[in-house]
């Protein structure tokens, strides 16, 4: 159905009509021709919705070039086709449309001619009229001609015919006091000024013999002065427009409030029914009629009702025939007496050239002194008119089918104006009313002959005579403006309520009084501004100039670092930190709440007593959606910026172009040099780095409470200075040989170094050791004309994590890596990694392992909200080792020995050997074996025996200073071996010996006996061995190692080659290995005791009830000072937010704090190994001076979202539940609000809906009739003393109010009925405001009546405000669109006449 009027609208409507709705397939749909065949037949040839779319989307387009170019040749050919409309084209329908135009035009620019030049320049309507004429036939006949619109018509409009009125009375007001003559005022306001023809009339009579000189003066110069005028207007307009649509300048005409000028036209509408009433003499019988026919000719015409060629004829010309049947069948003529109230004094025709006579014939009468009064007036009359303008080519556009092209049209506009203004004619442009009504008689949009025939007959007028006016009575005229006004008060003053909110309206209406009391546009508009600009400034006061509210959170780069650094990165910020993202342009209303919430954060750490540690210290504008600021928010922003330096917090600005930082710094919000940053993620990046120095200060004092806690921090930070696999193997106790066999070494240079490109497939996995490695989504093209600058990173990857992780699924490479720093990289080919799953499978699980945990904590990078008790693996597995080294300790492992035993040594496991012997070959002064050599070295046997022959030869050594690394090469950490004095170097028996050494833990006789019987214990089958299920118990009972019987084999395999059984030597050295690398931890523990003062190691587990409080935290460094203990707490309490307050943290808190990993190592790769650096980048990866580190579109974006419930989330699916909604409880309330508001509730309800309207069209009757029936009791103020006949109408009135009072009363009780309004809100509404309007003056008519004399003018407002009752019928808008324009148009005439008559009583 959509298809067939979208081609029947493009001129194919004909051919898919004769159709079935049905459309047919898709091929046919290009041809617009169907076949006949619905798409139920065809079902392979449907589309999908979203294909259909974009199918008629494509066939639209081809459509409308073809159509488009061929408009102008189907009118050659229009007999028996169809149009627009769907009608065709007619002469008899052009000549019927052009003479009513004419018609309605013709009568209109005799109002507008008559409103030109009031009363006591009356002998110049002719040429008023004249001169409207003349912009009707002109504009006119140049749209009918070539507007693209082809039913448009042209002519003079009501709104600067209004303007121009306001420029003769300046005028003639400056004119006459120059030439010392008294003018006449107030010519609108009072009947009474047509009773006496020397009132209304002006230099005529005794008046003119008196002032002969002057008066013909002044006449000579009022109409030059006005042709002057009123040319230099419309070519002021003309050249406006033109220039508009020359350079599409029409885009900016939205920028006027929309209020403002709804307003203003609201108040034309006023001042046209005015000047209906005034052309009435304001009797009753004439402007009565006038309003019945010229307000419902409006709404004719609007609701589309009937055939406008019949119905508008008929509605203006009846009621004329009937005047004239009326007045000539009583023997009377127009001159008779009682005839001439109902007309026009007559009207002398002026020839055309008259206008030229008294202008360019006779320059030296133009008063430009009078003239420059009106240039205020003119300023405004260029804006108003030029929106008017386009208001009604875009309402062309939405009541007519039709394309406008606001550009073209408007052009054209100006340049029929220069006709306007050279023939001394006001501005003329396109009038909707008159095209939908030339369409509507048309019946098509295609045909420009209406327009043709409207124009010409305009042009015989122009040209021979206007005498035809005097046959026109006075009604006739009113009913014309009745017809134009009512469209300005039933669109814009009720209409704009439907796109306005209730203060807008109420702006509207504010201007609208202020016009009717000052009775000047140009206060109303000047009043219009004010309260728009009030109102801008108190809603943009309201609407925050944030993308969401300020609050303390932590922010991340996008640097990725070690989990638990993170964690106590993201405590710290969550407190120092806040993040304001400013957006739109910021003025100073909406930066006042901005600061004062700011403010108000540091003024009350201050008053609470927050410690500094946890009081904020940053704040960081985000301007990567603000569009600037004025003046005034600068200056607040300045006065914040001191308060925030008092309170030593630091402002920084981010996402700064050079313009913008000029800015900041002239307005001085910016004196340092690191105060901008040219994205968030830079300014975050500075912000971390501060808190890090800060925390490694921290770290430091809990370091310096034991001297155990100082070596651990070494042997961690060496450790890590010289691997990076410290957080990639899950247990050292069982490390499956040696990594480096299967991996190389890469160098990576600062800024030139690219690893990988987009696409690649052959890049193997890294594992950063040292330096930062950041991935772009693309890199600039230098080798272009203009090169762009590097745009945000997503990530930058540090120490210790995995890069390129997509190569373990064999996926190709993602992303632009580029290295950020100079550092060493370790990476696994895909031979490598191959040969490690084969040779070493438990190693590659391992790694495979941390990086897929690296992968989640990478896409979990944004997300940070943690459980209370949350702690990260590495954790868990630091109080696995802890709670092993406390069994161990249990056995003595780490007791001293006594002099007289002999300690035991057990042998190291197998793939201990090999390592050993690898890195001595790797370290040795040799150099490192070839490929050849490995197998031979790997070869490793028992330590002590007979190791054969080796490829090295006997003269090689070790270096003394490359013991060590050789040592945590081989993966024996955390000791310091002792060389001989003097010793330069060892040989490989020496370096094995001292690995043995280094590596195993000596055992007692004793300690070998409780292992041994240990050993027994579990032995449940008296093999002498124990098996995968024997081995675990043993672990977990006696060791508290938990491990899983699936892991057995693998573990077994580093130790024997039975890979199912462990005799007793075997778990003897097990035993000892584990108890070395334990041996830190063990120690650990045992100062983690004394500063607890537990006298003892304490159980370890996150659950255990240790705690450390301020006062223990003394008594352990006499040195701190309570703030530091505090600090020191409060910083490693980032499990619970520092909820504690610094006071207490638990043992896992302390643990974190002392485990903290160290700050970026300058690591190092063993010597000669993996010396394959990476091939630099070329000089496009060279770094560009616009790098910046920024957050990226993963972290702004990835935010987690809490899934919003549904009916489905639940077990079964949505399907299986049956939702039932809770009715509520009917109480008495609810009742009466059902029976109030909804008539379909119940049968009383829609008898009382019908009562209570019949109440309001009798309250509106009476209101009406009153003033009418017995003037002398409304509007006199002796009335108030109620005697005879003001009784009646008294006790009339007091009933109706009475109903609707108790109507109003119960509906605000019932208005919370339902819980989904307060009574406030209901008062609020702007029907209820109506209804409040009706009842209110007859209870103000209490308070003043008994001083009626001394409150009159309080009397008169309040039986103005009667006019509420009228505005009550609106509520009846629900029921039908109608009603409450209807009801506003009789607000706005009444007021009028009402006012009109209390001036003149």
């Amino acid at each position: 159905h959509r298809l067939a009027i979208v081609f029947y609208r493009l001129g194919t409507g004909p051919a898919i009509r004769d159709h079935p709705i049905a459309m047919t397939g898709v091929p046919d749909i290009p041809g617009g021709q169907a076949s006949g065949k619905t798409l139920t037949e065809h079902p392979e040839q449907a589309l999908l919705p979203d294909d259909l779319t974009t199918a008629l989307e494509q066939t639209i387009r081809q459509k409308r070039g073809a159509v488009g170019p061929a408009i102008d040749d189907q009118q050659a050919h229009a007999s028996g086709h169809s149009h627009g409309r769907g009608k065709p084209v007619s002469i008899f329908a052009a000549i019927a449309s052009g003479l009513v135009n004419y018609l309605l035009m013709f009568g209109l620019c005799c109002a507008y001619g008559m409103i030109m030049f009031g009363e006591a320049n009356a002998r110049h309507r002719a040429l008023a009229v004249k001169m409207n004429m003349c912009t009707s036939w002109t504009v006119g006949l140049a749209l009918a001609a070539f507007c693209n619109i082809r039913v448009a018509i042209g002519g003079p409009d009501l709104t600067p015919i209004v303007f121009i009125a306001g420029f003769i009375a300046e005028m003639s007001k400056d004119i006459a006091q120059q030439l010392q003559l008294e003018y006449p005022v107030a010519q609108l306001s009072s009947a009474s000024a047509h009773e006496d023809n020397h009132a209304s009339e002006w230099c005529v009579g005794a008046h003119a013999e008196a002032h002969f000189a002057e008066c013909a003066d002044y006449h000579e110069q009022l109409r030059s002065t006005v042709v002057f005028a009123v040319a230099v207007s419309s070519a002021a307009l003309g050249l406006l427009f033109f220039l508009s649509g020359r350079f599409n300048f029409t885009r900016y005409a939205s920028y006027v409030p929309t209020c403002v000028m709804e307003a203003f036209l609201s108040c034309v509408g006023y001042k046209v029914f005015k000047y209906a009433l005034y052309f009435c003499n304001h009797d009753v019988k004439q402007f009565a009629p006038a309003a019945m026919i010229g307000v419902p000719l409006y709404f004719v015409k609007a609701y589309h009702v009937g055939n406008p060629a019949l119905v508008i004829p008929l509605m203006l010309f009846i009621p004329l025939a009937i005047f004239y049947v009326v007045v000539f069948s009583s023997g009377k003529t127009l001159e008779h007496e009682s005839i001439s109230e109902w007309m026009f004094p007559r009207m002398e025709n002026v020839e055309f050239w008259v206008v030229w006579e008294c202008s360019v014939g006779n320059p030296s009468r133009i008063n430009f002194q009078a003239w420059l009064k009106t240039l205020p007036l003119l300023a405004v009359m260029l804006v108003v008119c030029f929106m008017d303008c386009l208001l009604k080519v875009l309402g062309t556009e939405a009541k007519l089918p039709v394309k406008v092209d606001k550009d073209s049209v408007v052009r054209l506009f100006g340049v029929s104006n220069a006709l306007t203004a050279l023939s001394g004619s006001p501005v003329g442009y396109m009038q909707l009313k008159f095209n939908v009504i030339n369409a509507g008689i048309l019946g098509n949009v295609l045909d420009r002959r209406g327009g043709m025939v409207y124009a010409l007959l305009s042009a015989v007028t122009w040209f021979w005579s206007i005498e035809h006016f005097n046959f026109l009575p006075r009604f006739f005229l009113s009913t014309l403006l009745f017809f134009a006004g009512a469209g300005f008060v039933a669109e814009n003053l009720w209409g704009s309520r439907r796109f306005l909110s209730v203060g807008e309206w109420f702006q509207i209406l504010v201007i609208l009084v202020v016009f009717v009391v000052t009775e000047s546009l140009l206060n109303a508009v000047l009043i219009g501004i004010l309260l728009t600009c009030v109102d801008f400034i108190l809603t943009y006061a309201r609407v925050p100039c944030v993308v969401e509210p300020p609050l303390r959170r932590a922010e991340l780069s996008c640097v990725r670092r070690a989990p638990m650094l993170q964690l106590t990165l993201d405590h710290i910020l969550n407190n120092w930190l806040l993040v304001v993202r400013l957006k739109g342009f910021i003025f100073f209303a909406s930066a006042q709440t901005l600061v004062a919430q700011i403010r108000e954060m540091m003024e009350s750490e201050v008053r609470n007593k927050v410690p500094p540690c946890r009081r904020l210290h940053f704040v960081i504008f985000d301007c990567s959606v603000m569009d600037g600021m004025d003046a005034s928010t600068a200056k607040i922003l300045r006065k914040l910026k001191s308060e925030a330096a008092s309170h030593n917090v630091g402002i920084l600005w981010t996402h700064i172009g050079e313009q913008m930082e000029s800015n900041l710094r002239r307005q001085e919000l910016v004196t340092g040099d690191q105060q901008t940053f040219a994205d968030t993620d830079e300014a975050l990046h500075s912000v971390e780095e501060h808190v890090l120095s800060y925390q490694a200060s921290i770290h430091d004092r809990w370091v310096s409470l034991h001297p155990t806690f100082a070596a651990h921090r070494s042997l961690s930070a060496a450790r890590a200075a010289f691997e990076p696999f410290a957080d990639v193997f899950i247990d050292d106790t069982w490390r499956h040989g040696c990594p480096w066999q299967y991996c190389s070494g890469v160098g990576m240079k600062q800024y030139s170094t690219l690893l990988w490109s987009p696409g690649q497939t052959n890049v193997g996995l890294f594992l950063v050791h040292s330096g930062a490695v950041a991935l772009f989504r693309e890199i600039p093209d230098l080798d272009s004309d203009s090169p762009k600058a590097w745009r945000s990173p997503i990530a930058v990857y540090t120490q210790g994590w995995f890069l390129n992780r997509e190569s373990l699924l064999s996926q190709p490479t993602e992303y632009y890596a580029v290295a950020l720093e100079d550092g060493e990289l370790v990476t696994w080919s895909r031979a490598q990694w191959g040969q490690m799953a084969r040779e070493k499978p438990r190693m590659a699980f391992d790694i495979a392992h941390a990086v897929m945990k690296q992968q989640t904590d990478d896409a979990e990078h944004a997300s940070r909200h943690k459980q209370e008790d949350f702690l990260p693996e590495v954790m868990h597995r630091k109080i696995k080792a802890l709670r092993i080294a406390r069994a161990l300790g249990a056995f003595k492992m780490y007791s001293a020995f006594d002099g007289e035993q002999r300690p035991l040594l057990p042998p190291m496991p197998r793939s201990l050997q090999r390592s050993v012997r690898m890195a001595f070959a790797t370290f040795c002064d040799a150099g490192p074996p070839t490929v050849a050599e490995v197998p031979s070295l790997a070869a490793g046997h028992a330590c002590g025996e007979n190791d054969g022959a080796s490829p090295l030869p006997d003269s090689t050594r070790l270096p003394a200073e490359s013991v060590v690394d050789a040592l945590m090469f081989a993966g024996v950490f955390n000791v310091a071996p002792s060389l001989p004095p003097g010793a330069e170097g060892l040989s490989l028996q020496d370096f094995i010996a001292l690995a043995h050494e280094a590596a195993m833990v000596r055992l007692s006789e004793a300690q070998a006996a409780q292992l041994t019987q240990c050993f027994k214990d579990f032995d449940i089958d008296g093999a002498g061995a124990l098996g995968i299920t024997e081995l675990a118990d043993t672990l977990t009972s006696a060791f508290s190692y938990t491990i899983v019987p699936e892991d057995i084999e693998a573990f077994l395999s580093e130790w024997t080659e039975q890979t199912t059984k462990l005799d007793v030597t075997k778990f003897l050295s097990l035993t000892s290995r584990m108890a070395r690398i334990l041996e830190q931890d063990w120690h650990l523990l045992q100062g983690m005791g004394e500063v607890l003062y537990l006298g003892s190691a304490p159980e370890v587990g996150p659950s255990t009830r240790a705690r450390l409080t301020v006062e223990t935290l003394l008594k352990a460094a006499p040195a701190l000072s309570k703030r530091e203990a505090e600090e020191m707490l409060w910083t490693a309490d980032w499990r619970t937010g520092g909820k504690r307050g610094g006071r207490t943290i638990e043992f896992c808190d302390m643990l974190c704090a002392l485990l903290q990993p160290p700050l970026r190592q300058l690591g190092r790769l063993p010597r000669n190994f993996g010396d394959h650096p990476v091939d630099p980048m070329r000089e496009k990866c060279k770094r560009s001076q616009a790098f910046s580190r920024t957050v990226t579109e993963s972290e702004e974006n990835g935010r987690p979202v809490l899934p919003s419930l549904s009916m489905g989330d639940g077990i079964g699916g949505a399907d299986d539940y049956v939702v039932v909604q809770e009715q509520p409880t009917p109480t008495c309330r609810r009742r009466l609000h059902s029976f109030l508001e909804d008539p379909s509730s119940s049968t009383a309800a829609r008898v009382f809906r019908w009562v209570m309207g019949a109440l309001i069209v009798g309250s509106m009757v009476l209101m009406v009739l009153h003033p009418l029936v017995a003037p002398h009791t409304w509007a006199k103020s002796e009335a108030w003393t109620y005697p005879g006949e003001s009784r009646v109408w008294w006790i009339l009135e007091a009933f109706f109010t009475i109903a609707f009072t108790v109507e109003y009363v119960l509906r605000v009780f019932a208005a919370n009925a339902t819980g989904k309004q307060t009574a406030l809100g209901f008062i609020a509404e702007p029907y209820n405001i109506c209804d409040l309007l009706a009842i209110v003056p007859f209870y103000l008519e209490f308070v003043v009546s008994g001083e009626a004399s001394k409150l009159y003018e309080i009397l008169r407002f309040v039986r103005l405000v009667r006019l509420g009752r009228i505005l009550r019928f609106s509520q009846f808008a629900k029921r039908h669109p109608l009603f409450g324009p209807v009801a506003t148009v009789l607000v706005v005439i009444w007021l009028i006449y009402l006012k009109t008559n209390l001036n003149d009583a």
